[in-house]
């Protein structure tokens, strides 16, 4: 219950802090009194995630790094992959392009052993990425994710290829279809934001940095 609570509250940044904090800190205290390290395991992937969608990428990877000894010590698989694909990104994202082809490696192997289809489209945005920066002229591993993504209607990720879309047109120049990308991204976002029961909490969801630098990223182009 806690950890699915605390991952709840993750999304919605700095305004629900100190219900996240809540949350997470009984989930730690019920797995340590319970001696249960895949729950704690847990707790460490949902910090990572909230200093991702905060943008601070080293502080997540140290806590993606920790849940990924964890899970790997008590051999879950889906989860050892979990973490993998979370430390790619953060790491792609930290600009250590080595370690973030290194972990998506890892994560490859495990997903061609296993069947885990909840996390296919977090895998296809991983190796999107990697291929895409190994090969900076090609854009069909993102379009491709983001088919993947629909599929399973993970909107969520959706809005992170579609704006990865908008920032590699703009590096190239392509204004008008960087534009369309920025648009396409934000639309999701508000898709996301109908289900919503108030206002306050629309507003902490898209003032989350990862998502407002969406918002900023268009503003930029259009001035």
């Amino acid at each position: 219950y806690y950890s699915i609570s605390a991952h709840s509250f993750l999304y919605l940044g700095d305004h629900y802090k100190s219900e996240f904090e809540e949350q997470i800190n009984k989930l730690e205290a019920l797995a340590k009194h319970n001696r249960n390290k895949h729950s704690m395991g847990h707790k460490e992937l949902i910090s990572g995630e909230y200093q991702y969608y905060s943008m601070n990428f080293n502080e997540s990877a140290k806590h993606y790094l920790k849940a990924l000894d964890i899970f790997q010590e008590v051999n879950s698989k889906d989860d050892t992959l979990d973490a993998l694909l979370k430390l790619s990104l953060a790491h792609r994202f930290m600009n250590d392009h080595e370690n973030a082809r290194k972990y998506a490696k890892r994560a490859a192997k495990i997903i061609r052993e296993m069947n885990c289809g909840y996390l296919k489209p977090l895998y296809s945005y991983v190796i999107a990425l990697s291929e895409c920066h190994d090969d900076p002229g090609t854009l069909a591993p993102l379009l491709e994710a983001i088919d993947t993504c629909r599929a399973y209607g993970t909107r969520e990720l959706t809005w992170q290829i579609q704006f990865q879309l908008a920032r590699h047109y703009k590096e190239v120049g392509d204004i008008s279809n960087s534009v369309k990308y920025c648009r396409e991204s934000i639309n999701t976002l508000k898709e996301i934001t109908e289900a919503f029961d108030d206002s306050d909490q629309i507003y902490s969801y898209l003032r989350v940095p990862l998502r407002q630098q969406v918002f900023d990223f268009v503003k930029n182009l259009k001035s």
